[in-house]
């Protein structure tokens, strides 16, 4: 899932593997952020949680990620209904079975090429079952969110509160 937030683009973990187990082309900046916070320890990222996010700043990044499909748009599905998501997920579910059930050489695609787009469904899907879930309350996450004025003017007022009355402003709102 991404969401796009205070000139920001958050990734899950999730989708983060994805792209990596499938040796998705990605731009050199993406790669090297990803580098910079599992340059000790690749195993960090794979024992990750999957519903923890990955923050990107760079507009390379932004365009990037803007750019893959396949990758859910938390603030396009947010405020929709589970059914109206259940609906989402069952067209993808389709289009997964057309793909399985036709010979790669008559949908128009190389093997390599159907492989590939079979897993783009199904990770669609299970994004969706993940959605879906969080929607019914079963599943837990941290959807970073948007902060306007009055969130930063209220974090910053119980900053000041527990400094003592020191005016210090909370490390998110800097």
């Amino acid at each position: 899932m991404k969401v796009f937030v205070n000139n920001k683009v958050y990734i899950s973990n999730h989708d983060i593997k994805f792209l990596l187990r499938e040796h998705y082309s990605m731009p050199l900046i993406v790669l090297l952020e990803i580098d910079d916070r599992f340059v000790e320890d690749y195993d960090k990222l794979l024992r990750s949680k999957i519903h923890d996010f990955m923050s990107f700043t760079s507009e390379e990044a932004e365009e990037y990620f803007k750019g893959l499909d396949f990758i859910i748009d938390y603030n396009e599905f947010k405020d929709k209904t589970v059914d109206e998501l259940k609906f989402e997920q069952k067209i993808y579910e389709i289009n997964k079975m057309r793909i399985e059930n036709t010979s790669p050489t008559l949908s128009g695609y190389n093997v390599q090429e159907a492989k590939l787009k079979l897993a783009k469904y199904e990770h669609i899907i299970y994004s969706f079952d993940e959605l879906i879930n969080y929607k019914e309350g079963t599943l837990r996450f941290n959807i970073p969110r948007q902060y306007n004025k009055n969130d930063i003017k209220r974090l910053n007022f119980v900053c000041t509160m527990f400094n003592n009355g020191k005016n210090l402003k909370c490390p998110e709102t800097r």
